[in-house]
């Protein structure tokens, strides 16, 4: 299976359901591990986060304390000006991180605030030319995702971060099919895709 994959194969879902019921973990470690030496060596995306704009989330996700409905004391602020953000981006640069992400709090941003970021983005791209831009936005429409991507974004970040059996009980205002849409949009724009969980 290794040497197929390298050769450019990719498994489909039912053949990798098949290969994680057949193998042991080790052999799927070793498996996993063999493949990763082989494409990236012992090379680690970097990515650093900025958080651009938080607070006040209508959403209601349970694993978030950025939401209206959860009591935490997380800052509150709209849309950072480039300025707040630009030292860390120096930072970022000057210390050979890959990407350079701004984080946003909410469903997604309203259309002012796609604007203002591109802006930035356009700005960071500007100065640290050779710094890679990822954005988790939320639910973006793809023209949305289009505009980042013109403004030098190349990977978007949306968590699945549950089975879809339980993604209702975690979170009631939005759903998996919206993420997952999002996370169509943003390929179809030409977008890497980063999408996992926070756990714990």
């Amino acid at each position: 299976m290794k040497d197929k994959i390298i050769q450019g194969y990719r498994l489909g879902y039912e053949e990798a359901t098949l290969l994680a019921k057949t193998s042991s973990t080790v052999e799927l470690i070793d498996l996993a591990n063999a493949l990763r030496l082989h494409f990236r060596g012992d090379k680690l995306d970097t990515c650093m986060i900025f958080n651009a704009k938080s607070g006040k989330c209508s959403e209601d996700c349970k694993w978030c304390s950025q939401s209206k409905y959860h009591k935490s004391e997380v800052a509150v602020y709209d849309l950072v000006d480039y300025a707040e953000l630009k030292a860390d981006a120096k930072l970022a640069n000057d210390r050979g991180i890959d990407m350079f992400s701004l984080v946003t709090s909410g469903r997604k941003l309203s259309p002012k605030n796609v604007d203002g970021a591109s802006e930035i983005l356009k700005q960071i791209k500007a100065d640290f030319p050779a710094l890679g831009c990822c954005a988790s936005m939320g639910l973006l429409t793809k023209p949305e995702l289009q505009q980042l991507y013109e403004a030098g974004v190349r990977r978007y970040h949306c968590n699945i971060e549950t089975a879809p059996s339980r993604f209702a009980e975690l979170c009631s205002t939005h759903t998996q099919e919206e993420k997952i849409e999002t996370i169509e949009n943003a390929q179809s724009v030409g977008l890497m895709v980063c999408s996992g969980g926070i756990i714990g």
